[in-house]
């Protein structure tokens, strides 16, 4: 399966639902570009297509056919997009609380895509982005102060403040507004997963989106906000689990390979029946002011990077090729 983060989130949003995931599935937690730990300079397009593009690419070259998406915000219409454009290469679909429609962007995103935030200290930009945490949690105790350094790091430095920047201001209305009349077209099995109190992608939405794709299911969430994967992991998991789980319930011996970035937690082979140890990623936990580079860069022919770590291609340095 590929978990897509969205905006100003990155892999680091599922780190406390991973390693769950990560028992029954070979997870993949790419950070899309520009965002986490991925490519940040200021040279490439960062908006809905182009992230749709990586994600096929990044199949590509992990040699997948199709595979399960979990998509948040901006990944779920990324998710949509690919379940429109390639339905053969999506299994399953998860979403929560994606963007889809004209609900987006917000307010906020618009505000910070403007230029002119580049004369900005990061000081000021991290200010900006933790003012609004307590709108997208409604559990104000799973609002600790790990989840937002974490959350922020990759933004408060000069080049992480203008790629910001740069993921704000490419954020297309259009990319999910052409999608809505083919929603009908959508062939994968769908479950919607919501916090209704979300109050910039609004529930309504789900329950739209449920009703226009052929084969989906709408599971509301209450208490709970815009961060679900960070507000009510265990409600979370206790619907996306099961989803998952049917339809490929004989899966002894298969190894369940974890694909993610040095801010995601490591899988333990004690704790993963279906785990062997040589596909166990080995990686530092993501601590505050310490994240790590990813081990392995993907990179695309215009020299961008895709920070993924898969266990069999552990610090391996992967050609430019491979997004050819």
């Amino acid at each position: 399966m590929i978990l897509m983060h969205g905006i100003p989130t990155w892999s680091y949003l599922y780190h406390d639902v991973v390693d769950d995931l990560a028992r029954q599935n070979r997870v993949i937690a790419p950070d899309f570009i520009g965002h986490g730990n991925s490519d940040q300079r200021d040279m490439f397009d960062r908006s809905l297509v182009a992230q749709y593009t990586m994600i096929l690419a990044l199949m590509d070259h992990l040699g997948l056919a199709s595979a399960s998406l979990i998509g948040h915000d901006t990944g779920g219409g990324v998710a949509l997009m690919m379940a429109i454009e390639k339905p053969e290469r999506v299994e399953r679909m998860i979403l929560s609380n994606v963007v889809a429609y004209d609900s987006w962007p917000i307010d906020d995103m618009i505000d910070i895509g403007r230029p002119d935030w580049k004369t900005r200290s990061t000081d000021e930009i991290r200010d900006f982005l933790t003012s609004g945490f307590s709108e997208g949690l409604s559990r104000k105790e799973r609002l600790t102060p790990e989840f937002v350094d974490g959350i922020v790091a990759p933004y408060v430095t000069e080049v992480g403040k203008i790629s910001l920047i740069r993921n704000a201001s490419g954020l297309n209305t259009s990319h999910t507004t052409m999608l809505a009349p083919r929603h009908g077209r959508i062939a994968a099995e769908t479950l919607l997963v919501w916090g209704v109190d979300d109050p910039w992608q609004p529930v309504g939405d789900g329950e739209r989106l449920a009703d226009e794709i052929p084969n989906a299911r709408l599971v509301k969430v209450a208490n709970a906000s815009h961060w679900i994967q960070q507000d009510a992991p265990e409600e979370w998991l206790s619907h996306v689990l099961p989803f998952l789980r049917s339809g490929h319930e004989d899966r002894a011996g298969w190894n369940s390979w974890v694909i993610h970035l040095s801010g995601l937690r490591n899988i333990s082979p004690a704790a993963d029946p279906f785990c062997s140890s040589d596909s166990v990623v080995s990686v530092p936990n993501w601590a505050p002011g310490a994240v790590d580079k990813p081990a392995v860069l993907v990179e695309a022919p215009d020299q961008r990077e895709i920070g993924v770590i898969e266990s069999n291609i552990l610090r391996r340095k992967v050609g430019r090729d491979a997004f050819a």
